[in-house]
């Protein structure tokens, strides 16, 4: 079996919300004019449109791979890495051998310095294509050639409820709980008095019973991410995401050692090198590999590195269409020391009105697909941009 063809669609649609998904799934105020921008208090860029990179392999004898690199902005710059750089790599090699392919693709510019960023996110998206293909051909799912399922329900958090006010949060949350959602992840970074203001209004609305997570985006310096984790703990609050930068692992580290809510990270991490000082310095207490930036081999890498330091993963899972989300469903119950996969519902309203992908929810969880394969199919009408 040969691979003949590789194809990356830098795919562009209108945002659910018509404004920046993301990042709290907020249309926040934007900071200047043009398609990409930041949405205040945040620093990072974010697209007013939803943007993604599909990414097809074909074989010889007619099998067809779909993956999905996780590229919000930029997208077509992922797409002429997979065409020109991975291309090369890929063709006329056989599918069937997808961890060795994806370590080629990652050689061929390691030594040139291209170990991180969108070659990675690239090199993401072709090897769930990979593994996509294998498990056609065999006829099994990727969890099972991964090693098997630990659990066909794959436990979830809400990803940033939507509302331009607390109230309306609080509302969009009350109907994800009546739907058996457990846990919800609050977007903070607007100061440390108003961060804690919104999470007890959340704790009083919900009880003990929901469970509470917050990402800062990286915003507090250490000091301002120890007043306000301390905080945190003491309303039971579980994850305490990205608070200070993630270049300062030390300083992660001292957070780590000095709260009682866990210090959660690593979506910025691509691979295995990277995490590895995290883990080694104990300066993360839940790992969230992406699985749009590190592909399925990656991340089964990176999962059981943790799992040898007793550290939970809660997937990152952003914006996606579908085989992005089908491919992190599969790595999620292929690991011993899943916690949690994000969900985000407007990814979730495009990847059905995309092309069909509807996951079943059941109490709080994701009903694990089983179709061979990543379980998707995406019709080429998916793929014609809008934006």
């Amino acid at each position: 079996m040969k691979i003949v063809e590789v194809k990356a669609f830098p795919v562009t649609v209108d945002s659910p919300s018509n404004g920046h998904v993301g990042t709290a799934g907020l249309v926040g105020q934007r900071s200047g004019p043009g398609r990409y921008a930041r949405v205040l208090p945040y620093r990072t860029l974010f697209s007013t449109f939803a943007e993604t990179v599909f990414v097809r392999l074909r074989t010889e004898d007619g099998i067809v791979g779909w993956g999905e690199s996780q590229a919000p902005v930029a997208n077509k710059a992922v797409a002429i890495l997979v065409e020109e750089l991975l291309g090369p790599v890929l063709l006329g090699r056989d599918p069937r051998d997808p961890v060795v392919l994806r370590d080629e693709m990652y050689n061929s510019m390691r030594d040139r310095g291209h170990r991180g960023g969108f070659m990675l996110d690239a090199i993401a998206g072709a090897d769930m294509a990979l593994w996509d293909i294998c498990g056609k051909h065999y006829g099994s799912s990727v969890a099972r050639l991964l090693g098997g399922a630990y659990s066909s329900e794959i436990p979830v958090y809400l990803s940033g409820p939507r509302g331009s006010s607390v109230g309306e949060r609080l509302d969009d949350t009350q109907g994800f709980v009546e739907l058996g959602f457990k846990a919800v992840k609050l977007f903070i970074g607007h100061g440390v008095h108003q961060d804690l203001a919104e999470v007890r209004a959340f704790r009083d609305r919900f009880g003990p019973d929901l469970k509470i997570l917050v990402d800062a985006q990286w915003l507090y310096s250490p000091p301002d991410a120890l007043s306000l984790g301390r905080a945190l703990g003491e309303l039971g609050v579980e994850m305490f995401e990205t608070p200070i930068n993630a270049e300062d692992i030390e300083g992660n580290a001292e957070l780590a050692r000095s709260l009682d809510v866990a210090i959660a990270l690593g979506e910025t991490e691509r691979t295995r090198w990277e995490v590895m000082p995290y883990l080694d310095r104990r300066a993360v207490d839940v790992l969230q590999p992406d699985v749009g930036r590190s592909g399925i081999s990656e991340t089964m890498r990176i999962a059981f590195m943790a799992d040898l330091k007793n550290v939970p993963v809660a997937l990152h899972c952003g914006v996606g269409f579908g085989p992005y989300i089908a491919a992190t469903l599969q790595v999620a119950a292929a690991i011993p020391n899943l916690v949690y996969v994000e969900y985000q519902p407007e990814m979730q309203e495009l990847a059905r009105d995309s092309y069909g992908f509807h996951l079943e929810l059941k109490d709080g969880s994701v009903v694990l697909p089983e179709a061979p394969g990543l379980g998707i199919e995406a019709p080429d009408s998916a793929l014609v941009p809008v934006g």
